[in-house]
């Protein structure tokens, strides 16, 4: 496996939340952890991707 730069890390690891936990359960795991970056317009787009609202909305009204 290549060494990965500390952003490939942070990519990756934003990319398994929302895989396992969705984007509401990765949004509370990283408030939990009290990580913050202090930019919450870039962190969104790390976390919601492209995704509309009602995308959003109805990901997070589905039964896990």
């Amino acid at each position: 496996m290549k060494e990965m730069s500390i952003e490939e890390i942070r990519k990756e690891g934003m990319a398994a939340l929302r895989e396992r936990l969705g984007p509401a359960g990765t949004i509370t795991f990283l408030q939990d952890l009290g990580i913050n970056k202090g930019n919450w317009t870039e962190e969104r787009h790390e976390i919601l991707g492209k995704k509309s609202m009602a995308e959003i909305v109805a990901e997070i009204k589905q039964p896990k």
